[in-house]
């Protein structure tokens, strides 16, 4: 068994399968965008919040252009986290290039002069950086032997005087500028001579390490920045101006992206709440059904997917978020309980799901009791009945916090000697749990004293050596 969600075939696009979350129409602007953008050269940016799905979205824009507009548009997809292990993005970004022109044309011509055009590049670029040695090897770009004369330059770099480090930049400044102009001549050739835009994606630049995904950046601005080509910049905006801060200092971040990115994008929103003044309450099931059509493919039971559906709309949490409930679903609980739950269970395990994913230190408060049942439902977003799913979560939260003498007063009707709000808040598990206390088959290896089922105390053991990261 998987314990992981199962990834989609995102090399079928946005079928409907792929694309619970009706984002196929932000791949059609962008489309558009670079469809429409003239000739010239444009950014985008992506930004979104870690674990919304931002990966999936553009490997089914690939997908979905490799598949219906090739003819059109040519794709590269880039994951520049997997791809920081290498001292220069240069190099990995050309090999990029290289391996898409390979797939699309047959022209050795072509290739050859891409690949010669790339060396000059590289090797004016990069031939007094050191780390940069290994990294031309292993882009293959160039050939052992040229390599052992970049490493002999590199020795002689390091040993002359600055100065007549100095004088050979800047007598090899004008030899650079030419180099750098034929190869952009050579990249505009690929949309000049096809009529093709090139999409480059560049994936993950908040998880890559900061020298590498900055010098991304301003590879696209001084080297790629020519007819036909568009990036689309993908990352978490505010943790990337954390990592231009980490290299830069305390500069405007916002200013400094934008002199990159011509224009931002986000993934279309799913909004739980619909805040008015007349009703604080009222609420939007689209984001639950989003969540359901997730759920749907790996949790078997119908209340658990409902309540967990819920829960993450309700707290406004992520695709990332919604992957580890499935996670602890399948590994704690799906082989030894599957579907066969009582109701009051499935919503106990749904409860104890989503409060670990939450928070360990908060599943561990309320299971000992250390957090204030009204706490827990503030953090919770429980704190109101506003349908079946939330009385029935109230209830035993309720329920767990009670203590036997109160139990004892609701599950044998001596109602005058409690509080009503509790006995209101316990009615909607009241029969179940009392069927449930009654039936020693039912509640065979739980604890029950009296009229307490120590439900949550029994469920949670499942997690005990669970660690989330």
């Amino acid at each position: 068994m998987s314990i992981l969600p199962v990834q989609p075939n995102f090399d079928d696009g946005f079928t409907p399968e792929n694309d619970i979350f009706g984002r196929k129409k932000l791949y059609e602007q962008i489309k558009n965008i670079v469809s429409m953008s003239s000739d010239e050269s444009i950014v985008l940016g992506l930004d979104d919040d870690w674990g919304n799905g931002k990966t999936s979205f553009v490997k089914m824009v690939v997908g979905e252009i490799v598949k219906n507009e090739s003819d059109n548009i040519n794709v590269i997809y880039f994951d520049a986290f997997k791809n920081d292990y290498q001292s220069e993005p240069l190099l990995a970004m050309l090999a990029s290039i290289y391996s898409m022109i390979d797939i699309k044309t047959n022209d050795a011509s072509f290739k050859e002069n891409f690949l010669k055009v790339s060396k000059a590049v590289a090797l004016s670029m990069l031939k007094h950086t050191p780390k940069a040695v290994i990294g031309l090897l292993s882009a293959k770009l160039v050939s052992s032997e040229t390599c052992d004369a970049i490493k002999d330059s590199v020795t002689d770099a390091l040993s002359e005087p600055l100065e007549k480090f100095i004088e050979e930049k800047i007598e090899s400044a004008n030899k650079e500028i030419t180099e750098i102009e034929n190869f952009k001549n050579v990249l505009e050739s690929i949309y000049t001579t096809t009529g093709k835009k090139t999409l480059f994606i560049i994936d993950e630049l908040d998880r890559a390490k900061p020298d590498f995904s900055l010098g991304i950046i301003e590879k696209v601005k001084h080297l790629f920045d020519v007819k036909g080509f568009c990036f689309l910049l993908v990352m978490n905006r505010k943790q990337f101006e954390e990592t231009i801060k980490v290299t830069y200092g305390n500069i405007n971040t916002s200013i400094y992206l934008n002199k990159f990115v011509h224009m931002w994008l986000k993934l279309p929103i799913l909004k739980s709440s619909i805040g008015t003044e007349v009703n604080k309450n009222e609420y939007s099931y689209y984001s639950i059904d989003i969540f359901l059509k997730y759920l749907d493919y790996y949790i078997d039971n119908d209340c658990v997917k409902r309540c967990l559906a819920y829960m993450l709309a309700k707290n406004n949490l992520s695709l990332r978020e919604a992957e580890r409930c499935v996670s602890l679903y399948k590994l704690c609980y799906s082989n030894s309980i599957g579907s066969n739950l009582e109701l009051f269970e499935a919503n106990a395990i749904s409860l104890l799901i989503f409060v670990r994913v939450k928070s360990f230190d908060m599943m561990t408060e309320f299971l000992h009791k250390k957090m204030e049942a009204d706490k827990l439902k503030k953090e919770l977003n429980l704190d109101s009945f506003v349908n079946r799913i939330c009385t029935n979560l109230i209830a035993l939260i309720d329920y767990h916090y009670c203590d036997d003498d109160t139990l004892n007063n609701i599950f044998e009707k001596n109602y005058m000697r409690v509080n009503i709000s509790v006995v209101s808040s316990l009615k909607p598990i009241e029969v179940n749990l009392r069927d449930f206390s009654n039936d020693p088959e039912k509640h065979k290896g739980y604890t029950v004293e009296r009229w307490k089922v120590h439900v949550f105390e029994k469920l949670s053991e499942n997690m005990d050596y669970i660690e989330l990261n």
